[in-house]
Formats: structure tokens, sequence, C-alpha cells
């Protein structure tokens, strides 16, 4: 799962350590992840803007961010 994860091919969810097909394999790109705590399904989106405003307020507090992972829990279309 290494060599995936290294490629972009695959992106780790942190919070319940399982993997999914990544939506934009082999480019550069920071995502967030939207999971239905009733059916599991997990969806990655862009957060390129949020990334900006978490290294920079990260930054403005004297923290060099290394990483970020952000999951948001709820419930999809199909579920509600």
């Amino acid at each position: 799962l290494d060599f995936l994860l290294d490629l972009g091919a695959i992106a780790r969810i942190e919070s319940s350590n399982e993997y999914l097909c990544c939506a934009h394999p082999g480019e550069p790109h920071d995502c967030m992840f939207l999971i239905c705590s009733c059916c599991g399904k997990a969806v990655e989106i862009d957060a390129r803007p949020l990334s900006s405003a978490i290294d920079k307020a990260a930054l403005s507090a004297g923290f060099a961010p290394e990483s970020r992972t952000v999951e948001i829990r709820g419930h999809c279309a199909d579920c509600r």
C-alpha cells in the first residue's frame, strides 16, 4: 500500500485506517474526505482553499505544518 500511496493512486482515511482510490491520481493536490456515518461512503474533494487557510493560521502561530488531514463525518445525500 505504501507504494500506491507514494504514487498518489490511493489515499488513506486516517480515522479508520481505510484506503480509497484517489480522485486525482498522480497529480499533487490537497484533499479532504467527506465520510457518511450511516453507509460509510467516502468522497474525496479538493481542499486547496482550506489548506491555505490552515497553513496561514499555523504559520501565524509560529507553527510549521508538515501534513494536513481533513475528514468530515456526516450523512450523504442517500442517507439523509
